[in-house]
């Protein structure tokens, strides 16, 4: 090959190398380029960034994410920069330089084989207002819905564009360069075709395209300002750690604590159950623990289902505000003293009951008794707070009302809600009837159910960690055993339900993630002969790393974030649900359906595995063994026996049945609970905009 045109290739014209070479043929790579899998994300929203600088000018710029060069919009974006940024009759040089708001303007429109990008950029010198330039770059580019693209300028635009077109096809320099960038993009002819669209463009495209980039939440504004120094943070270098940490000696060692046999029988041994007074009952576990830390679980329960009907709103409100203020503390104060006492208090209200959770050390446990007791019997009710607490009520439903978790399971809500009427306490609101009932709550409202309600008479409180048993027993009779409700304690049971086969697929438009539930009522108690054998069968479809809904649709196919299975069994009525979950791309909705109704029918049809059960049972025993050796779950669990009537037997027995739990009790159990033509199923997702991205 001979080259023709030495002004491409400076080296032959001035003879450096000898005018006529020639070179072999180039072979054509066999290697296929892979494709690019990550994608920016749309714009959700306004960016800026501001950087100072050392400098003798100002700048000003916005830039808008559009579509790849290949694309058709490519020709109209083209244009649209000209007709903005164009010197002189551009619309962002009338603007901005003509008004003396800038001392020049500029555009880039960046074709890539990717989504790529459209920025105007304004210069000011140092005394002009580089806010009022940024209002008027953003309105002037912004503006094109208001004030249209004319003829004669599409028409300056498309003459200006196919001018340099033609330019650059008789200059073979410019061609050579321009076609590799066509290239690039994805094929030489991209080049010629980018010329036709621009020759076909009307104003219709140009008006359309404008409208679709070049809006607030897909724009990103920069900005650069001159400073005579920049006021930068220091960043000091990594120390030399092996130097820093010689010689180095620690503090005193903390109480370590005592090795504690975390068995049943043990756990029996060392509680002491009481009762006090009012009636409260009682259970303190004393033992050394590391930091001599103690953990305190603690219940209330008041009324019936008749007195609350109509007040679950006021029933969550209540107890929420008792952290809010009391008569010797305001909320900050609050705050301030537990930490003065290295203590965690945390309140929480639904229905007929109370639930307090507080953890702190041996020395300050007394004092964290006494602030409980303000907190729970002296509480201000300040006005201002409760407004606050309405706010971030409101706030918290209005963020979560189109989650797709949130939708599907207030789907699911409405089979829950068949036993019950609207306004019992165990009815659960839509969004908008929470929203309704948290909006028309009042102060009075929830101080005259703290009034009618509130009392220890049917309490449970434990306590488990390093502490004096014979004060706190003393204590306690100040701080609960002479409060009582005015409202007898009657429990309402939780009602069965029937099982109701559905899927529902529920749109939740412009999410990423959506959000699978599925529920199945069962008739038992966890006193029924067969709740440990569905303990072992719900580990092993979806309640462990192991489980066969977890390998399925996240480790084998990778469709999901995280997906598994529930199993809901209560100690007082026979209601008890098992769940499926899984979160995942809406594109992956069919996938899904797949995975799950297989998976159900391989595990009623074929049972589980030696191997599966084996797993499941270890697993079940570390569970249990975990959460008696934690100081925290074993004070929830002791509270939870007082109100049962319980004692550590109960899961003694438990773990004796799923040690010696066979193959035939767990397939048995399956066979007779697990109905997966009875599971209602709800998707919720933005699967619409899932399809319509697979069409594009």
């Amino acid at each position: 090959m001979m080259f023709r045109y030495a002004r491409c290739f400076p080296a032959f014209a001035i003879g450096l190398v000898p005018y006529n070479i020639s070179f072999g043929a180039v072979l054509k790579p066999q290697r296929a380029l892979s494709n690019t899998w990550t994608r920016e994300a749309q714009r959700d929203g306004t960016r800026e960034v501001t950087v100072r600088r050392v400098g003798d000018q100002q700048l000003a710029a916005v830039l808008y994410p559009t579509s790849p060069g290949s694309h058709a919009d490519a020709a109209a974006i083209s244009a649209l920069a000209q007709i903005l940024g164009a010197e002189p009759n551009g619309r962002l040089y009338k603007q901005l330089v003509e008004s003396k708001q800038a001392v020049n303007v500029g555009e880039i429109a960046f074709q890539l084989a990717e989504p790529g990008y459209t920025m105007f950029l304004a210069n000011l010198n140092k005394e002009q207002n580089i806010e009022q330039a940024k209002k008027t770059l953003i309105a002037t580019v912004e503006g094109l819905a208001q004030t249209p693209v004319t003829e004669a300028e599409l028409k300056r635009a498309k003459t200006h564009l196919l001018n340099a077109l033609e330019k650059t096809i008789n200059d073979p320099q410019r061609l050579c360069v321009s076609m590799s960038e066509s290239i690039a993009m994805g094929d030489w002819r991209l080049f010629f075709i980018q010329r036709d669209r621009i020759e076909a463009l009307t104003l219709s495209d140009v008006q359309r395209v404008a409208q679709n980039y070049f809006k607030p939440d897909n724009r990103s504004y920069g900005q650069y300002l001159p400073v005579a120094a920049p006021d930068r943070a220091e960043i000091p270098a990594a120390p030399d750690v092996a130097k820093l940490v010689d010689g180095y000696k620690g503090r005193a060692s903390v109480a370590a604590g005592e090795t504690f046999d975390a068995t049943p029988a043990n756990i029996d041994k060392r509680t002491e159950k009481l009762t006090l007074a009012n009636g409260a009952k009682v259970a303190l576990l004393s033992k050394k623990t590391r930091g001599e830390t103690v953990n305190g679980r603690l219940s209330l329960h008041f009324g019936d289902e008749k007195s609350l009907f109509g007040k679950v709103a006021e029933s969550d409100l209540t107890a929420d505000m008792l952290m809010r203020g009391s008569g010797k503390f305001t909320r900050s104060e609050l705050d301030t003293k537990l930490g003065e006492l290295k203590a965690k208090l945390t309140i929480s209200g639904a229905g007929q009951n109370l639930v307090v959770g507080f953890d702190t050390v041996r020395s300050n446990l007394p004092a964290l008794l006494d602030l409980l007791r303000e907190v729970l019997r002296a509480p201000s009710f300040p006005q201002s707070e409760f407004d606050m607490l309405v706010k971030e009520n409101l706030a918290g439903m209005e963020a979560s009302r189109n989650e797709p978790q949130t939708v599907a399971s207030q789907a699911n809500s409405v089979l829950q809600n068949a036993p019950y009427q609207k306004g019992d306490i165990r009815y659960t609101a839509s969004t908008d009837e929470a929203i309704a009932a948290y909006s028309a709550a009042r102060l009075d409202s929830v101080k005259d159910f703290y009034k009618n309600f509130y009392g220890a008479g049917s309490a449970e409180l434990s306590l488990v960690g390093d502490f004096d048993a014979a004060a706190v027993k003393a204590q306690l009779a100040n701080v609960l055993g002479d409060w009582n409700s005015p409202a007898k304690f009657v429990r309402a049971p939780d009602l069965n339900l029937k099982a109701e086969s559905q899927a529902k697929t529920i749109e939740t438009p412009d999410k990423a993630n959506a959000f699978y539930l599925a529920t199945l009522p069962l008739e038992l108690d966890d006193q029924a002969a067969d709740y440990p054998a569905l303990l072992v069968a719900n580990n092993i479809l979806g309640g462990g790393i192991k489980s066969r809904l977890f390998g399925r649709l996240r480790q084998k196919e990778g469709i999901s974030y995280g997906a598994g299975s529930s199993l809901s069994v209560p100690a007082l009525d026979k209601n008890a649900r098992v769940t499926l979950y899984a979160m995942y791309a809406p594109q992956n909705l069919e996938k899904l359906q797949t995975g799950v109704k297989e998976e159900l029918a391989l595990l009623v049809k074929g049972g589980v595995t030696a191997t599966e059960l084996a797993d499941a049972k270890q697993a079940l025993a570390q569970e249990n063994n975990i959460r008696r050796a934690q100081d925290a779950g074993l004070a929830g669990s002791l509270r939870n026996q007082l109100f049962l009537g319980r004692s550590m037997d109960f899961d003694a027995a438990l773990d004796a049945k799923l040690a010696a739990m066979t193959l035939e009790e767990v397939n048995a159990a399956i066979r007779k609970y697990i109905k997966p033509e009875s599971f209602a199923h709800f998707y919720a997702g933005d699967f619409v905009g899932a399809a319509k991205k697979a069409v594009k």
